[in-house]
């Protein structure tokens, strides 16, 4: 009775998909897209805002930010019970130094959530203005940040200290020491941030290759995504010393 039961479950399930979507308000073959927008701030203070794309294609999503400033990628997407998660990591930088190089900040993870009442306002907007639903805006609100994502650094000094809590305390252990240009992966950010000779920046967390896991001055660390912005950072700071010269804002500021 119990295997009928189950089977008679599965079977209204699978027709109720079919002939009604899943309970997110997604069809098969949906092909919709909608506008994210995310405002920047300097100092504390609204700089600008920009918009970009969340594309959901036939049972999978994209991203795509319409800005040079930004750089962004879908980090997750979780499938709930009532509505879908979908983590998208952002990035930005700003344009420093002569010679000049992109000073990627470090990358937050923000949450999108889409309910099926979401989902069904995007589809009728896209209906009622016969244009592409990116024009329906998902403000991301202030608490939409979820946590710091995940990113390579490249290291532009000699002996940059790897401490084993993200301070220069004399008590503070130092584990080991980045050569110039080593490379490591970044996994985590202080959200405070230190001064260190007229540099602010936070702490990242780093592991090496070897699997050591420390804390390393965010000054002397750079992000970077692409082979661009590694041989942008290998121009500016190829002198000895620059990366104490070099780290400011340009005139113009951005690109």
């Amino acid at each position: 009775m119990k295997t009928k039961k189950l089977v008679f479950l599965l079977i209204t399930i699978a027709l109720k998909t079919l002939l009604f979507g899943n309970d997110y308000g997604l069809q098969k073959d949906d092909h919709f897209s909608f506008s994210v927008e995310q405002i920047v701030y300097v100092d504390g203070e609204k700089y600008y805002s920009s918009k970009g794309s969340i594309t959901y294609n036939e049972g999978k999503w994209y991203s795509d930010f319409s800005t040079s400033f930004f750089s962004n990628l879908i980090y997750k997407v979780e499938y709930n019970e009532n509505e879908i998660v979908i983590y998208l990591q952002v990035q930005n930088f700003f344009n420093k130094g002569e010679p000049s190089f992109w000073d990627w900040k470090y990358p937050v993870v923000y949450k999108i959530i889409l309910t099926r009442q979401i989902i069904e306002d995007i589809k009728t907007y896209e209906k009622m203005n016969k244009k592409s639903s990116y024009y329906y805006v998902y403000e991301l609100p202030s608490d939409a940040k979820t946590t710091f994502g995940y990113a390579n650094g490249i290291c532009i000094c000699n002996n940059l200290r790897v401490r084993e809590e993200p301070n220069t305390k004399s008590s503070t252990k130092v584990i080991t020491k980045l050569s110039k240009w080593e490379k490591v992966e970044l996994i985590d950010c202080t959200t405070e941030v230190s001064k260190i000779d007229d540099l602010e920046y936070p702490w990242y967390k780093c592991k090496l290759k070897n699997g050591t896991v420390g804390w390393v001055f965010g000054g002397f660390v750079k992000i970077y995504f692409e082979d661009r912005d590694l041989q942008l950072l290998y121009k500016a700071f190829e002198k000895e010393g620059s990366e104490y010269t070099n780290q400011f804002r340009t005139p113009e500021g951005f690109y």
